[in-house]
């Protein structure tokens, strides 16, 4: 299991004061156990195991309460694929140095569980019009989910940030993910409250495979 750092900020982090002391320790125990794309089984059976080996009061039922508060709060995205439930971390800062162990909740057949989600994976009916990819939609904040406008490119500040995470190459690397990113929103009807959040999550979880096939980026990615 690689080692994980945490930043400082963490400390006086407004959205980590508002989890209840139990949720904040899910959390972090979950960014210990993920896999390097913030990825992983959320089965509750399995997270008892991976995460509170030695704990017996972590019950499934109580982990299963701490899951919904995080993903109330978007620091976590659940979502189901094939009928097995996985969980993605959202605030993920993690250098990716491995291969993808899990399917990411933007892939094909993905359904997000319903009632826990924080509306950045759009759940899907089979048949290609899924809750909360219509017009009017909304996400679990209430805000109204969007598709991506024509033209959209991330804000300076974004791409400066994934530049430095993964080595990307600007505006060469950047503007291929842009492109992915404007592909995958106009052939799924994704629609997003927040378009650049979106875009970090196709960043850093690599929808179009460019660093798991060794085309972007310079450093930490298998060739």
């Amino acid at each position: 299991m690689p080692n994980r750092l945490l930043r400082d900020g963490i400390c006086t982090s407004d959205l980590i004061n508002t989890l209840t002391t139990e949720e904040e320790v899910m959390f972090y125990r979950l960014l210990v156990v993920a896999d390097d794309y913030g990825l992983m089984d959320a089965r509750p059976a399995i997270l008892k195991a991976q995460c509170y080996p030695l704990r017996d009061t972590a019950t499934p039922p109580k982990i299963e309460q701490w899951l919904a508060g995080l993903a109330d709060k978007g620091l976590i995205v659940r979502y189901q694929h094939d009928g097995k439930p996985y969980l993605s971390v959202n605030k993920w800062e993690q250098r990716v140095r491995s291969r993808q162990k899990y399917v990411g909740p933007n892939a094909d057949n993905c359904q997000t569980t319903a009632g826990l989600l924080s509306g950045e994976c759009q759940p899907s009916d089979g048949l290609g019009k899924g809750k909360g990819k219509g017009k009017g939609a909304t996400s679990r904040q209430g805000r109204e989910l969007l598709p991506l406008p024509d033209g959209w490119k991330p804000k300076s500040e974004t791409v400066g940030n994934l530049s430095r995470e993964f080595g990307l190459s600007v505006p060469e690397d950047v503007d291929r993910y842009v492109a992915a990113f404007h592909d995958a929103c106009a052939s799924k009807g994704y629609r997003y409250k927040d378009f650049d959040a979106a875009f970090r999550n196709c960043v850093r979880q690599d929808w179009p495979k460019f660093r798991q096939n060794g085309t972007a980026g310079k450093r930490g990615f298998p060739l």
